[in-house]
């Protein structure tokens, strides 16, 4: 698995984007991996990973992971959800959480392609 990123926070966020990991190439599958490390507060956390077919100009949703207390549980797209189709050349993905979170509260995604 290779590193997509993470996001420390402990205030509400909004569409925290990434850095895009880029030059992915034709991709045939993917694999996601999102862990959120809770230490307290806070009520939700979504994180949608994203990718781009013109350069990075646009960026739509492909995945969506949701947590609550640190609980995976069931934006654009629905709790949970995938989008199957198509996949640029570039990955990036944006949080956006309520509450106040406890100091190290963060999400970390990792991904493999084939």
């Amino acid at each position: 698995m290779s590193d997509l990123g993470s996001l420390s926070f402990t205030t509400a966020v909004t569409n925290s984007a990434s850095t895009p990991v880029t030059g992915l190439g034709e991709v045939a599958a993917l694999s996601l991996v999102c862990t959120m490390t809770y230490i307290s507060g806070g009520t939700t956390a979504k994180v949608y990973v994203q990718t781009s077919l013109d350069d990075g100009v646009t960026w739509f949703d492909i995945k969506q992971f949701a947590f609550t207390t640190a609980t995976p549980t069931t934006g654009t797209m629905t709790d949970d959800a995938i989008a199957h189709g198509l996949m640029g050349d570039r990955l990036r993905f944006a949080v956006t959480t309520t509450g106040t979170y406890g100091a190290g509260s963060k999400v970390e995604l990792s991904y493999q392609t084939r």
